[in-house]
């Protein structure tokens, strides 16, 4: 690995471990169903697919979202939003073609 490789890498260390402690507060400070945690946190840090109801709610589909939610997902719907808006990059969510990107790994600055 050269040193410009290494200084990528610890580019990208950097930025994962920001997005890892800002989803955490936000996984601290809002109603998201204990059962969940897990997924979002596998989704947005180490970009790898999640189920059903959160690739449709990342995906921006409303009503799929609801359809698909359990009973305590859809009483937490507006802390779902509450934290995609808020704690989770913008890069990663809002649409079909964004949730592919982010899985691609597409590039995540912004």
């Amino acid at each position: 690995m050269t040193d410009a490789d290494k200084e990528i890498r610890s580019i990208l260390d950097t930025r994962r471990a920001m997005i890892s402690d800002e989803l955490e507060k936000g996984l601290r400070e809002l109603a998201i169903p204990d059962h969940m945690h897990a997924a979002i946190r596998t989704y947005v840090v180490d970009r790898q697919p999640v189920g059903d109801f959160l690739t449709v709610l990342l995906s921006n589909d409303l009503k799929e979202s609801v359809k698909r939610a359990d009973q305590w997902n859809l009483s937490a719907l507006i802390h779902w939003v509450d934290l995609l808006y808020n704690y989770c990059p913008g890069l990663c969510w809002g649409s079909p073609e964004k949730v592919t990107a982010w899985l691609e790994g597409g590039d995540d600055a912004e």
